[in-house]
């Protein structure tokens, strides 16, 4: 499995882990919901910065288990 495809995988399982819509991570990281939604299926690659912050996300959002992992990192709120 390529980079591209093991981000996409961790994406979705990160936000449906903390129920985070991708319009709410299209909106925390300034971009379209359709740009999340087509990486996500794999129409898309997007572009490199796409890919930085969605790489991001996922990393600062993968913690251990525990009493506040459903809290959202990134911005407020949903």
């Amino acid at each position: 499995m390529d980079k591209i495809e093991q981000l996409r995988r961790d994406l979705v399982r990160v936000r449906n882990q903390k129920s985070i819509s991708q319009q709410w991570l299209a909106d925390s990281l300034g971009v379209a919901q359709s740009s999340i939604s087509r990486f996500e299926i794999g129409s898309s690659k997007g572009t490199g910065a796409l890919r930085k912050a969605l790489k991001d996300f996922v990393v600062s959002n993968s913690t251990a288990p525990s009493s506040s992992s459903n809290q959202k990192t990134i911005g407020e709120g949903q």
